[in-house]
């Protein structure tokens, strides 16, 4: 019974000790990065409208509002579908984020055709 009446504030003291020797929080503060809201870019809106409108994504990028998207093994009698799909996004993308889209063009990989341009469009304004 004895050690265990010790066992506590033996404990509780060698605690006290360790935080006693541990860095304060001011000091881990200012080394902390700033929190903000995650903002998709363009390529990720757009090719996420591709994708819920069934479309396969193989890269997409952009560039001063302007994005590029490519799909690879598009089968030659998907083309028109896939440029209706794209001018489709477009329109989501536009009115969905606060951004600019100055435009869009979209890359296909045919089997036995290679790349060809599917689908573009550029802004006015």
């Amino acid at each position: 019974m004895g050690t265990r009446a010790i066992t506590g504030p033996v404990t509780a003291g060698l605690m006290l000790a360790v935080l006693a020797t541990a860095p304060g929080h001011a000091a881990h503060a200012r080394h902390q990065p700033v929190l903000a809201p995650w903002r998709p870019s363009l390529a990720v809106r757009f090719s996420g409208a591709m994708m819920s409108l069934h479309q396969p994504v193989s890269s997409a990028g952009d560039h001063n509002g302007f994005v590029t998207l490519t799909v690879a093994g598009v089968d030659p009698a998907r083309l028109g579908a896939l440029s209706s799909a794209a001018a489709r996004a477009a329109d989501r993308v536009s009115h969905s984020c606060r951004c600019r889209l100055s435009g869009y063009e979209v890359l296909a990989r045919v089997p036995g055709r290679g790349v060809q341009v599917v689908a573009s469009s550029t802004s006015s304004g």
